[in-house]
């Protein structure tokens, strides 16, 4: 096992060791929103692993990564923990975090089977673009969804100001998404190299993608 993928699954399972002790203290103390949070939070680390096998797609461990400092920072430190009064600058800082991280995934798989022979489908750099963007912005906006639902069936307060909160989150989630896209863009274009160790990486660990140049018609 290669040291990153060491590294995620002990960064993983150290982290749902916590949730547990967490999650007994609070039931322990009577406190049934933290315990909500704690079995929600729980869940969500195994999405990724979930997402791996229903797509049958094996994401780079360094990706996984991101995704629980993620989980953790909004949802653990964020919501349970009130990082998002005691920093006004935490949720947006999150937010635009996960609106490229969002955006390289989608960026990440397009650009991928783009490159694939299984696919007979070529599609151009400003589409590949297009489709990271939109990608990140679905995924971010069913996430404020969410929100709203959990506020509405739970009574938390996971949107904070109503819609003046919602409102910010979404243009930070676009601004992140565009810059993303952008550098996608350049990627393709002009060959920057900020998505080739991403690249690499899923062609090794998905070998039945079998990489191709792309050609010049597609950019």
């Amino acid at each position: 096992m290669e040291r990153a993928k060491k590294i995620k699954v002990f960064l993983f399972w150290f982290f749902r060791l916590v949730l547990v002790i967490t999650g007994a203290l609070a039931l322990l103390q009577g406190q049934g929103e933290h315990l909500l949070f704690v079995v929600l939070i729980f869940f969500l680390t195994f999405l990724p692993d979930l997402m791996e096998k229903k797509l049958r797609i094996i994401y780079p461990a360094e990706l996984e990564i991101l995704m629980l400092i993620l989980i953790v920072g909004g949802m653990y430190f964020g919501e349970m923990y009130a990082y998002y009064y005691k920093f006004p600058w935490w949720d947006k800082v999150l937010h635009f975090m996960s609106a490229v991280i969002m955006g390289s995934i989608g960026f990440s798989l397009i650009f991928v089977l783009n490159r694939s022979e299984k696919v007979a489908l070529r599609l151009s750099s400003k589409f590949v673009a297009f489709f990271a963007f939109c990608f990140s912005i679905t995924i971010l906006t069913l996430w404020e969804v969410f929100e709203f639902g959990m506020d509405q069936i739970f009574g938390l307060n996971m949107q904070k100001d109503g819609l003046m909160d919602t409102m910010w989150d979404l243009i930070t989630n676009a601004i992140g998404a565009f810059i993303c896209s952008v550098v996608g863009y350049l990627q393709i274009r002009h060959e920057i190299t900020v998505f080739d160790y991403i690249e690499k990486k899923f062609f090794r660990m998905n070998p039945e993608f079998n990489e191709e140049e792309i050609s010049d018609d597609n950019k």
